[in-house]
């Protein structure tokens, strides 16, 4: 093939191009990214305390992907309390949300990338939208399922969003729901019943809203969304709490005698590995949780204890030689009656509704190490 070329330098006459069959390299994959660590124990503790008083928040605790935002649910008084993070890690109260449904506010949680903010009521899940500037979320929908029956669980039990708020999973008594954003509203696409007719546990999810984890005559299972499932999870102990990371791959199980760790190979493998036992006694207390950040390297496990005892937090850490002990707190006043962990791990939220008037303690942890 010949080209001519006239320019304003001078004159090429014409050059040919030599075309031949090009040899692509693929390039190798990216290595995966290294484990992000925060130190809790050389990080700054923030406490959160609602404006109103005589009210039981930190009956439900969250926290967006990055600890921008937090948010204190309530078990009475049908409020949540949105604060935002300044640039010293202090959190300032930016909205109240207040809607006339019973128990409004007994579950709160934030779509990973903080854009969306879900409130669970009794038998509904209110969805709220970021507004422009940041500050304030806006009632956008009310999530509720057809002939609900035992429905008036849904909003209840705890309500799971993948990072983009796309999806949204949540259990009523015997079901399962998932909810998805279509480009105008949200709509239940589906619905899984438990096997048995037992009341399923609180259904947990990847940050990508592929794989749901449910709890089944005492097993944990995981759960893809065409229904097909994996391997039981064989936990071996009463099971009080259990969590997911976000990525897909790592399962925890925590009960009286103490917590188990489990993980697998890909988000397609059926089979899960016992990685460790962690074993201590800890009898059987209200409001046991468990957390997994999204790359499955944190774990935080807690219970407020019961009448009237202290709570425990306990934290625990994947470095390069396995699962390691990080951190034990223990406070009164319903700590540890729930938790909360930021998608990256820059943060830990942690519930104590039966403290006067109800608070949260953040623990904002060191630069990762």
């Amino acid at each position: 093939m010949a080209i001519k070329i006239n320019g304003g330098f001078g004159k090429i006459s014409s050059f040919n191009i030599v075309t031949a069959a090009a040899t692509v390299i693929t390039p190798p994959p990216p290595p995966p990214p290294a484990a992000i660590l925060y130190n809790y124990q050389g990080g700054l503790t923030r406490t959160v305390t609602p404006t109103n008083t005589g009210s039981t928040y930190g009956y439900a605790t969250a926290l967006s992907g990055d600890s921008t935002y937090a948010a204190l649910g309530s078990n009475s008084p049908r409020w949540v309390e949105v604060f935002k993070r300044d640039q010293d890690g202090f959190y300032g109260r930016t909205q109240n949300v207040r809607m006339e449904l019973g128990n409004f506010g007994r579950q709160v949680t934030f779509s990973g990338d903080g854009s969306h903010l879900f409130v669970g009521a009794n038998g509904s899940i209110s969805v709220f939208k970021q507004n422009g500037n940041g500050d304030n979320f806006e009632l956008f929908q009310v999530l509720t399922i057809p002939n609900p029956g035992n429905g008036t669980a849904l909003g209840i039990r705890p309500i799971l969003a993948s990072h983009d708020g796309v999806t949204v999973v949540a259990n009523d008594t015997y079901q399962t729901h998932v909810f998805k954003y279509t480009g105008i509203d949200y709509q239940r696409m589906t619905y899984y019943s438990n096997v048995d007719d037992s009341p399923t546990g609180s259904t947990k999810m990847s940050s990508d809203g592929t794989t749901f984890l449910t709890l089944q005559s005492g097993s944990v299972i995981a759960m893809q969304p065409d229904g097909n499932f994996s391997n039981d999870i064989n936990i071996g102990m009463t099971i009080e709490s259990y969590s997911m990371s976000g990525d897909g791959l790592t399962v925890t199980a925590s009960g009286p005698a103490g917590s188990v760790i489990f993980d697998r190979t890909a988000k397609s493998s059926p089979i899960w590995n016992e990685v460790v036992r962690f074993s201590y006694f800890d009898p059987k207390g209200i409001g046991r949780c468990d957390s997994l950040n999204s790359n499955g390297t944190i774990f935080v496990t807690s219970s407020a204890g019961n009448n009237g005892g202290n709570g425990h937090v306990r934290v625990y850490r994947k470095e390069s030689t396995g699962w390691v002990y990080h951190a034990v707190m223990s406070e009164s006043g319903g700590f540890g009656f729930t938790n909360a962990i930021a998608e990256n791990g820059s943060a830990i939220m942690i519930g104590a509704p039966n403290n006067g008037v109800g608070r949260a303690h953040i623990l904002l942890g060191e630069q990762p190490i």
